[in-house]
Parts: structure tokens; sequence; C-alpha cells
């Protein structure tokens, strides 16, 4: 060990000098079969991949430290990479890139604690899993595969930025975030997200009220449609009798797989974009009873919030408690739309950024802009006067701005509509 440990010392301090130089970006670390100890306070930093190998014998890593990685972080041995995971574990993995990162290998790899940064990272490996934090930083693209979250409290993701993307259809092979909730209560939130903005626009949270049995764990996935509510979840023929028209395009799973099921709220958040045409304060949420092949046995019920683009279930019981949802609601009597992202770059596509209003012409409108610490910088009371991305004449960086629009309806009552716009460039 005294012979290894100092091999680590002087791959340690080669990283951490060829990384003050901007050297190390492509080199690699090929663990052919040995044991890497990394202890509290210490960093391991790789400027290239991490490749786990089985050699005379499995390729592990038992950390207490840190270990950074900024390129692929690749399994090919029989184990799963950490050994020794404490109760309460301490060691961590940051994956900092600032290209796409990809977690693969031919095994899982189960992480203490893994912290993302920066660029995706996508998931190539199935079932890999985390036993401590899963800190999302990043964009973690689950790429149909699952993601185990080995952690009953509902700290084991904790959300900063970027978003958890799993937007593939049952076709393809849903993502899926399966967390090890047990007997657990509380709240717990899964920031999904459309990838059409730079945030978590799919936020989902489960805040549970009276916990399930021990062992039991809950799946959660999203996927879009089409406007006709195609395709359907898995196993399930029809939407009837609910409308597509009036049904936002999207599905979400909710799962629990428990002896016990628990009792929960839901608040599900939506984009604007799939709920065109709809009556957004008349959305309420819907599921599917599996035993009894219908969607209207319980519900439609919830309150929406038609500014946050959320809707909040009341008490589900366990009883009532299935896989599938989604939200249905009422027409919209006038048609509003406002995109989620512009890029004013003089290419003659989407250079300028303003609601749609169709259908009638407002007697009142004001439509403004403000950067993200709340500053003014743009307003029109004309309907076809959008923004350019500019403010005092000088183009504005590329970053996400709050819009707000006050206009008068068909029945001349005043609404107002706010969300965010990411301006790119």
């Amino acid at each position: 060990m005294g012979k290894f440990y100092s091999i680590l010392q002087a791959l340690f301090m080669l990283a951490v000098f060829s990384l003050s130089l901007s050297q190390l970006n492509s080199q690699n670390v090929v663990n052919n079969g040995n044991g890497i100890v990394i202890n509290q306070g210490a960093w391991l930093v790789i400027g290239g991949n991490y490749i786990n190998q089985t050699g005379g014998q499995d390729g592990f890593v038992d950390i207490d430290g840190k270990m950074v990685v900024n390129r692929d972080f690749i399994n090919n041995s029989a184990n799963e990479v950490f050994i020794n995971i404490e109760t309460a574990p301490d060691g961590e993995v940051i994956l900092n890139g600032s290209a796409i990162q990809n977690i693969s290998g031919t095994t899982s790899t189960r992480f203490e604690n893994l912290n993302i940064q920066n660029s995706r990272k996508v998931l190539q490996t199935d079932f890999c899993q985390v036993a401590g934090r899963l800190y999302v930083q990043a964009i973690l693209d689950l790429n149909s595969n699952t993601f185990v979250i080995d952690n009953s409290s509902p700290q084991g993701i904790t959300y900063s930025s970027g978003f958890i993307l799993s937007e593939t259809t049952p076709d393809q092979g849903l993502g899926i975030i399966l967390w090890n909730i047990e007997n657990s209560s509380g709240n717990f939130e899964i920031p999904f997200g459309t990838g059409n903005s730079a945030n978590n626009d799919l936020d989902l949270n489960l805040s549970i009220t009276t916990s399930g049995s021990d062992e039991g764990f809950m799946s959660f996935s999203t996927f879009p449609t089409s406007t006709t509510n195609y395709p359907l979840p898995s196993g399930i023929s029809s939407l009837d009798p609910f409308d597509p028209a009036i049904t936002v395009d999207r599905f979400w799973l909710v799962e629990p797989t428990f002896i016990s099921k628990p009792s929960a709220y839901i608040t599900f958040m939506y984009d604007f974009p799939s709920a065109h045409g709809i009556n957004r304060n008349s959305l309420k949420a819907i599921r599917h009873n599996t035993d009894g092949n219908s969607w209207n046995d319980w519900g439609p019920a919830g309150d929406a919030n038609a500014a946050a683009l959320t809707v909040a279930t009341p008490i589900i019981t366990p009883q009532n408690f299935y896989a599938w949802w989604t939200l249905s609601g009422e027409e919209q009597a006038e048609y509003v739309y406002v995109p989620n992202a512009f890029s004013p770059n003089g290419d003659g596509v989407n250079d300028e950024f303003k609601p749609f209003i169709n259908g009638y012409e407002p007697d009142e409108y004001v439509f403004y802009i403000f950067d993200r610490w709340g500053k003014q910088i743009f307003e029109s009371n004309n309907l076809e006067n959008g923004w350019d991305g500019t403010h005092n004449d000088s183009e504005c960086k590329q970053d996400v701005y709050v819009w707000y629009v006050i206009f008068s309806d068909m029945n001349n009552k005043i609404q107002t509509l706010n969300g965010i716009v990411a301006l790119i460039k």
C-alpha cells in the first residue's frame, strides 16, 4: 500500500500541476485492476477520462475525498467502482467538463455523492446510482436509462441549476429516476426540464404525508406527445373520455412500488407550448387506473396556477395512487402563445420576442422584459412590437430574462401572464 500510495501521490501532484498549466485536458487515468484510495481532504483531478478496468482484479476506488473528472467516466470492470461506502457517504465525484461527458461502460457505477457541473452529462449505462446525494448543477440526460437515488432523504437530489432530461418516448425507452424513498416522508423534488430552456421547466414535486412500507421506491419520468396525445404510455390504449384538444401534450410517470403505498400530493409543472389552446386556469390532474383501465375513476382534481404553469393535486390516498398522470382542462376563449426562447442574430428567423394573441385584438396591452436582477429593459404597448434583444442600443448577453404581459381578454377582463425566455446567441 505504501508503494501504491506514493504512486497515487505522484499522480495527484502531476494532475494538479498539469491542471495549473492547462495541459491535462486529454490525459486519462486507466485503473487496470488496481485500487485507488483518496483520503478525506485529498483531491484527485483527472483532465481526461477515468476508465475502470479489470486486470488481475477489478479496479476500485475507496473515496473519502474528492475526485474531479473532466471527460468521460467509464466502468468496464465487473464491480461498481466505489467500495467501503459509508452509511453517510462522504466521498464525492465531480463531473466538471466543459464538453459533453458520458457516464458509460459495461457495468453500472455506484457513486457515493455525484456532483454534475458545467456541460451536459449523458447516461450511457443503465441503473447507475448514487448512495448519497446527486447535486444537479448541469444537464443530466437520462438517455432512455434509469438512474437510482439510493437515499431515502428528500435531499437525495439537491438542485442548483440545469435540469434532468427525460424526454424520450415509450417506444424509445423511458428515462427514469428511481428513488428508494422507503418509508420516508417530506418533499421530493425531481428537477425535470424540456431542454427548450436553461432551467427545470418541468419541475415535479412529490410531497409524502403518510409514508409507505419499508423498502418501497418511486419511479419518475415524463415525455412529450403530439397534440393528439400520441404516443400514449405503454399498455394504455386510449385517453377516453378526455379530449386530447384540451389535454396537455405530455404524460408523467409517478409510480409507487410499495407493499403499502404512501399518501401524497403531487405538483406538476408543464411547459407553455404543451397547453396551447387550453384555459390554463381550468387545468386539473387526471390519472390512469391500471387495475380498472380507466382515466376517470379519480378526479379531474387539483388547483391550477396559470402564471406558474403548475397544477397541485389534492391528497392522493394509497388506493388512488397509480403510475400515469396528465392534465386536462377547458378550451381557451382566446389563444395566447409566448415562446420560451429566441435568437436575435439577424438571420431573419426567430430574431424578435413577443406574445402572440390570436382571435381578437385586446383593448389594453402592455409587455415588459426584465433581467434576472429585476431591472426593466423593455416595454411595449403595441402587440406588433417585440423585443429585439437590445437595451439602450446595446446587445444584451445570452441569458434568461423574465417577461410580463398584461392584456384585456375577450370579456374585457384584465389578465396577467409571466414567464422566462432564453436569449440564445
